[in-house]
């Protein structure tokens, strides 16, 4: 297209007199005035989730100009080209900045959230009742509780979980929106990501090789991982990767099976590989993981 953009970093958002709030991978404000500074068009890289609570608030999105009226939300999944926004005199709204690396660490299943983001590509906006914007509301003014309330036990667990629980609510309000039919309006670069994260979804714990996937869906492993990085940001083997980690944190932190047993449950061929595999792409060893995250029940 010719445009240049740059990346809209949450590092650029700096919590100055009340808006907004930085939670390391999380960032939530209500109040526009915060973004003012960046030079547009700007490429998001990270999950924004918009709720428009009074008045409107027009936003150029890639080639096209959308407009929350009130009560309203919208979110953007990484890799969008936001080129422009103008709020009216009486907005007021709600935003959520969530980084990949945050729904990486939070979110177990983005699979199900991907045929939602497709389904609504060109029109991202849906209308909210009452209570779904108070749901909305209440669940942002907690989360923005949490991360501006200094440091506490347990901080970033408390903050991962409401994320979980804001991505779960706005998730479901999608899909009571999405119509079950079938959808010839999904581009063929989504439909190849759809169908890649549903049979990783089912496959994860045993196969980790890119060309696994690649010949079940019968293209080459080149083209899988070039489409698979438009469209969603990540490129394939990062995808796979996350799924096989996030299990592994998952029977870590709540099952009493030995690392080797997790290890073998997730297709490794010794302990010490999956230990290997594990701290490189966490940082921390499965022991030591285990160790800063027992479950505490």
């Amino acid at each position: 297209m010719g445009i240049s953009s740059k990346i809209w970093d949450t590092k650029e958002i700096s919590p100055a007199s009340g808006s907004p709030q930085a939670g390391r991978n999380i960032v939530v404000f209500d109040n526009i005035n915060a973004i003012t500074h960046l030079k547009f068009p700007v490429k998001t890289d990270f999950l924004l989730s918009i709720v428009c609570v009074e008045g409107q608030l027009k936003i150029s999105v890639d080639v096209t100009e959308q407009i929350l009226p009130k009560q309203s939300l919208m979110v953007l999944r990484p890799g969008h080209i936001i080129n422009s926004y103008d709020a009216s005199a009486d907005f007021k709204g709600i935003f959520i900045v969530v980084t990949l690396n945050a729904l990486n660490g939070a979110l177990p299943s983005m699979s199900k959230f991907y045929p939602c983001v497709l389904h609504f590509l060109n029109k991202s906006i849906i209308p909210l009742s009452r209570r779904e914007l108070n749901n909305q509301l209440n669940l942002y003014r907690l989360l923005q509780d949490k991360i501006n309330g200094g440091e506490y036990p347990y901080k970033e667990n408390v903050i991962q979980s409401l994320c979980e629980a804001v991505f779960y609510e706005t998730l479901g309000l999608y899909s009571s929106h999405m119509e079950m039919e079938s959808n010839n309006s999904i581009k063929r670069k989504d439909e190849l990501l759809y169908q890649f994260l549903s049979l990783v979804e089912n496959n994860f714990r045993k196969h980790r090789d890119v060309n696994y996937y690649a010949e079940k869906m019968r293209v080459s492993s080149k083209h899988l991982s070039s489409i698979v990085k438009i469209v969603s940001g990540r490129t394939a083997g990062e995808w796979i990767d996350s799924y096989v980690i996030l299990e592994a944190k998952m029977l870590l932190r709540n099952t009493a099976m030995s690392i080797q047993e997790i290890g073998a449950a997730l297709s490794f061929s010794d302990q010490s590989f999956f230990g290997k595999y594990f701290k490189r792409l966490t940082g921390n060893s499965p022991r030591e993981y285990r160790s800063l995250n027992i479950n505490t029940k």
